[in-house]
């Protein structure tokens, strides 16, 4: 199974997994990739992106390998569109084989558990 984070980089890396765009919910702006487990993986794998102000990806990720680029403020050349955002969000780049990709979010979180495709997701108000 791949390593879910490494706590030295921040760098998410599923680069074994397929996940695919589950919940792009307003209010608080949340966004939720699932890779469901099955024969090949024992477990379901979530990423939850909260506070999202862009998106440049797809919606299906294989392997997707996600790197924090450090404050929105710092890299706002990379991003194709105009924020007017507070100083807290982050810029987030997304590999995965379809591409490449940018996220601009307040935070990244992951879970892994033995749940099924049906059950619940493990973040709250995310079903």
């Amino acid at each position: 199974m791949s390593a879910i984070h490494s706590a030295d980089s921040g760098v998410v890396d599923q680069s074994d997994r397929v996940f695919h765009l589950e919940v792009l919910r307003g209010g608080m702006n949340r966004l939720l990739f699932r890779s469901n487990k099955s024969e090949t993986w024992p477990t379901r794998v979530e990423i939850l992106f909260m506070n999202v102000n862009f998106l440049a990806i797809g919606t299906l990720l294989h392997g997707p390998v996600i790197t924090p680029l450090g404050p929105v403020a710092e890299h706002a050349e990379r991003v194709a569109w105009l924020l007017n955002t507070p100083d807290d969000l982050s810029l987030f780049s997304i590999r995965s084989a379809e591409g490449d990709g940018l996220i601009v979010a307040g935070s990244l979180s992951l879970d892994e558990s033995h749940a099924s495709a049906s059950d619940p997701s493990s973040f709250f108000m995310m079903d």
